[in-house]
């Protein structure tokens, strides 16, 4: 756990207001930060990235947490949508000439 994750860095809404796009930036990236937005009176909101959120919000069941951890030592967790929509199309492909086969043999 890093320290951003239990000591949120505090900003003060004005300068949160110039500095948007960097906090955007930083609470999304690889090593999401989490940020407390507030005035005088303290913090009144936090940021943080939508998959950290998720993480934290969000039970994984531990049937996909398998299944994921097999596409990571697989290497298809890296796969891009064309590479998935090639695969997909593939196997549909593989169904229908083995249906076609046992059809032809009936």
């Amino acid at each position: 756990m890093s320290s951003s994750e239990l000591f949120p860095q505090f900003i003060d809404v004005a300068q949160a207001g110039f500095d948007l796009e960097q906090i955007i930036r930083r609470a999304s990236g690889e090593d999401a930060e989490r940020f407390m937005i507030g005035q005088g009176e303290g913090p009144k909101v936090v940021v943080m990235g939508l998959v950290d959120y998720l993480k934290m919000t969000v039970p994984v069941h531990p049937v996909v947490a398998k299944m994921h951890a097999l596409s990571e030592a697989a290497g298809t967790d890296k796969m891009t949508m064309d590479e998935i929509d090639a695969e997909i199309a593939a196997c549909r492909e593989e169904e229908r000439m083995a249906h076609a086969d046992s059809l032809c043999r009936s």
